[in-house]
């Protein structure tokens, strides 16, 4: 053999070598992102929501929704009629306490018939809300109210409201309200 063959299969080794070591870095990143996407998305499992509150207005004091484990409390406005608060736990980790007022509208569209959306507030984590917000993936629709022991506060609110409720419900007329003691 020559020294140009040899010196040919030499280069084609290192080339095969530097391919190679790139594609088994390649796989190794690619398993961490899928273990890291399941322990974000998959490891608190979502629970089927369970009726926490529910009033017709009442009185004033009646109107208060407050949860001892998390510290806070809001206000759901007379003007917003009868309501439900509905806790569950989302894909995310996030405990959501999901406001639900009665509507007319039967053809607005609504996992619960009857009852529109239109806030819902969620708990979350510190290190579970710095994850999200990392995350390039996350869409921006949850708006953080506060934050305090270790607990972000945020709210969401729908995108299309009930017809006889769309003029009637002013969401910054509850989020005002939101307050942790």
């Amino acid at each position: 053999m020559t020294e140009q063959v040899k010196a040919k299969i030499k280069r084609n080794y290192t080339i095969w070598w530097i391919v190679g070591g790139c594609c088994l870095i390649l796989v190794i990143m690619t398993l961490i992102g899928l273990g890291l996407f399941y322990f974000i998305y998959k490891v608190a499992e979502p629970n089927a929501p369970v009726a926490i509150t529910s009033s017709t207005p009442v009185a004033k004091s009646a109107r208060i929704y407050s949860n001892d484990k998390y510290n806070f409390f809001f206000t759901i406005p007379e003007s917003w009629g009868e309501y439900e608060v509905e806790e569950n736990t989302d894909e995310l980790g996030g405990v959501n306490f999901s406001v639900y007022i009665k509507t007319k509208d039967q053809s607005f569209d609504s996992e619960k018939p009857g009852w529109a959306k239109p806030v819902i507030f969620t708990v979350y984590e510190q290190a579970k809300w710095d994850v999200i917000q990392s995350d390039l993936f996350t869409t921006a629709t949850e708006h953080k109210i506060t934050e305090k022991n270790d607990y972000v506060y945020v709210y969401s609110h729908w995108q299309d409201c009930a017809e006889d409720l769309c003029s009637k419900v002013d969401i910054q007329d509850i989020v005002k309200t939101f307050q942790v003691e």
